[in-house]
């Protein structure tokens, strides 16, 4: 016998809404002929032209947003209004949200019932450019608005530009969540309204086409009604996003070699009643930052990914977390004497995380160089030649700190003892640096710290 199909179950939020948006539609048809948008004096918006580039223009008010609201009063008179309200009223989820504050811990509106009821009326010809109907875009909004006045967590997404980033191969998925993306164009204007994308050439009304490249967090927030009050103390979640974020950043940097920096980071919603906001944070790009350069080729997609899994797991503390963080502040000093003061605090992080007590603190140069001559895997260089680039390394630390204005001449050296400037020799420090780091982050494990049995390293075979 086959089997009898049950008619659909009515749904009279639908048909509240669907009644309502219609009656309205073709009210404001008969007193709002299509016509010209309007500029709107003193408010600008980007836009992405033809030829790719992005524009700033005075934004523009449509026809159909001034007619709405001039014509808000005759549509509530409507008696489609008058019952989609009723059946607002009468949902528990919804007419509890409606005369408060709906959002989060840290963003909230006050919700009018008028704001509700009127949502489609807007959202729908926004998509069609007009007013005119389609049932099929209406459903679709429907379903979304539907979904976001009865969720319990809100969505949000923290949006980090990469500067400097070029990729084969988009998106990279370092978790679930937590994505390397060439950033869409609704993103690359959040970042041009606040002057988070900076350009080479100083031009304020337009920004060259290029791939923007950035780091993409999602995540969701408790949605909270009027005073909640949390019933036990919730973290931080907004801080932690942004700790990962400069984690990633981090990870980056110590990777593989070039520039990358950012200008600044950008919260936003993506979930009624709260999409829209938006909040941002100025961060330290380095110096020039146009002139970043750090490709990820196919190859590197993986691997990065790989070693992002180990990275996140082993740097949350400790001397390896230290070490990491000050060799990532490298990059964004402008000075080579800065950036290689920061190269040796974190060498010392990493060599002499054991000297915490003055009996452990002897001649601290030559322990930290011979402990890097052999813990460092190089092929370009013997352990000798590290031994006595890290001694000089970190005599030329001790003059800077100390306040010499030059650092002899004689400590300039490339590990092989050809003569070098105070630039290159830092670059040399660096790449020496990242190679001990890599090699830390491969071999650590989760929260140990990196505590290396450093006498056992340099003594395998000796017995106590």
């Amino acid at each position: 016998m086959p089997e009898v199909s049950k008619p659909a179950v009515p749904n009279p939020l639908r048909k509240a809404f669907l009644e309502y948006t219609e009656a309205a539609m073709r009210e404001l048809q008969k007193v709002c002929p299509p016509s010209a948008a309007q500029p709107l004096t003193g408010l600008d918006e980007w836009r992405r032209d033809s030829d790719g580039v992005f524009r700033l223009y005075d934004r523009e008010e449509p026809y159909w947003v001034r007619c709405i609201r001039t014509y808000r009063e005759r549509l509530h008179s409507l008696p489609e209004y008058t019952q989609l309200v009723a059946v607002l009223r009468n949902d528990p989820e919804i007419a509890m949200q409606i005369d408060t504050l709906v959002g989060t811990v840290y963003s909230a509106r006050r919700i009018e019932i008028d704001q509700i009821a009127d949502h489609l009326l807007f959202a729908v010809p926004r998509e069609a450019g007009a007013l005119r109907f389609d049932e099929v875009v209406f459903d679709r909004i429907l379903d979304e608005f539907e979904r976001d006045l009865r969720r319990n967590r809100l969505g949000h997404t923290l949006l980090v530009p990469l500067l400097g980033v070029s990729m084969e191969q988009a998106p990279i998925q370092l978790a679930s969540g937590l994505e390397i993306d060439v950033m869409k164009d609704e993103e690359i204007v959040r970042c041009l309204q606040v002057g988070l994308l900076p350009d080479e050439l100083g031009m304020q009304r337009m920004r060259l086409q290029k791939q923007e490249v950035g780091l993409r967090i999602t995540y969701d927030l408790d949605r909270r009604i009027g005073e909640q009050t949390p019933p036990v103390p919730q973290p931080n979640a907004q801080q932690e996003t942004v700790e990962r974020a400069m984690a990633v950043l981090r990870a980056l940097r110590l990777f593989k070699e070039g520039r990358v920096s950012i200008p600044g980071l950008v919260h936003f919603s993506t979930s009624w009643p709260v999409a829209g906001g938006m909040s941002f944070t100025f961060a330290n790009p380095g110096p020039m930052p146009w002139f970043n350069k750090y490709e990820l080729s196919r190859q590197d997609c993986q691997a990065l990914i790989d070693f992002w899994r180990q990275f996140e797991a082993v740097t949350q503390k400790g001397a390896l977390a230290n070490a990491v963080r000050r060799f990532s502040y490298a990059s964004e000093r402008g000075r080579p004497d800065d950036q290689l003061i920061d190269l040796m605090i974190a060498a010392e992080s990493l060599f002499l995380s054991d000297a915490g007590s003055p009996e452990d603190r002897g001649e601290l140069r030559y322990r930290l160089a011979l402990r890097a001559a052999h813990f460092i895997d190089s092929q370009e260089y013997s352990r000798r030649e590290i031994y006595s680039h890290m001694r000089r390394a970190y005599g030329a630390r001790s003059t800077i700190v100390h306040g010499s204005e030059e650092v002899a001449v004689r400590t300039l050296k490339s590990p092989k003892g050809e003569a070098t400037s105070l630039d290159e020799f830092t670059r040399l420090t660096e790449r020496i640096m990242r190679a001990a780091l890599q090699k830390a982050v491969r071999i650590a494990k989760p929260g140990s710290g990196m505590v290396l049995d450093w006498e056992g390293l340099i003594m395998p075979n000796e017995t106590q």
